[in-house]
């Protein structure tokens, strides 16, 4: 497999076939979701869904990124860079609209109510709170009108996104709608986009190493 993985990055399973064929009748095991012509070598998605259910299962539990127990990637918004933070203002909401309900479970903590709720009232070394630090850190709020970040940024003109397909730590509307808000974007001369097959997540690249391939387009849209 071509790209080279990230610390605690999930590539893809190496396996060899003798023909497309018969890795398209493997990926169809379990039902055909995938179609294959073999006279023009091209292969078919029959149903996202079914990508999804054999490609694409999740790698995370639910909250994905903010996790109750303070993991994942709690650190990406930690104070004073060391102490993790909770930040999704969505779960926050949800625990304290539905605590009685939740509070039934066997593995209920009501301290989850109280640490969530608290998202907003640290402040960092420069006086943002985590919806501020959150707003900056997703490049959609500079991109798409639903946020008020929307035209306050220089966009970039080029840019060039590569992601595994199979990865499970995100769906796929993620990288697809970043670039889509880019191509839609009036100050982006050119996205260069791709999504490779059969790695996950990982810097995930058709041929050569990331490395090389970066340089060769910033050596090219620099010209």
């Amino acid at each position: 497999m071509p790209g080279g993985g990230m610390p605690g990055s999930d590539s893809s399973d190496a396996a060899t076939y003798k023909s497309a064929s018969d890795y398209i009748k493997s990926l169809n095991e379990n039902g055909t979701w995938v179609k294959y012509n073999k006279k023009t070598n091209k292969a078919t998605i029959t149903s996202v869904k079914a990508f999804v259910q054999n490609m694409k299962q999740p790698t995370k539990g639910v909250p994905a990124f903010d996790s109750l127990d303070l993991k994942d990637e709690t650190e990406v918004f930690a104070y004073n860079n060391e102490t993790p933070s909770h930040f999704d203002t969505v779960v926050a909401n949800l625990l304290k609209k539905n605590e009685d309900k939740y509070s039934k479970l066997s593995d209920w903590n009501s301290d989850y109510v109280k640490s969530y709720g608290e998202i907003n009232d640290n402040l960092d070394a420069v006086g943002s709170n985590v919806s501020h630090r959150m707003d900056m850190y997703n490049p959609m709020y500079y991109l798409n009108d639903y946020y008020d970040g929307y035209g306050t940024s220089k966009v970039a003109k080029y840019w060039r996104i590569r992601t595994g397909i199979n990865q499970g730590d995100t769906a796929l509307t993620v990288e697809s709608n970043l670039s889509l808000a880019l191509q839609a974007n009036k100050n982006v001369k050119d996205v260069d986009f791709a999504t490779v097959w059969g790695l996950k997540h990982t810097t995930a690249e058709r041929t050569g190493s990331s490395e090389n391939n970066l340089i060769k387009w910033v050596v090219k849209i620099t010209k």
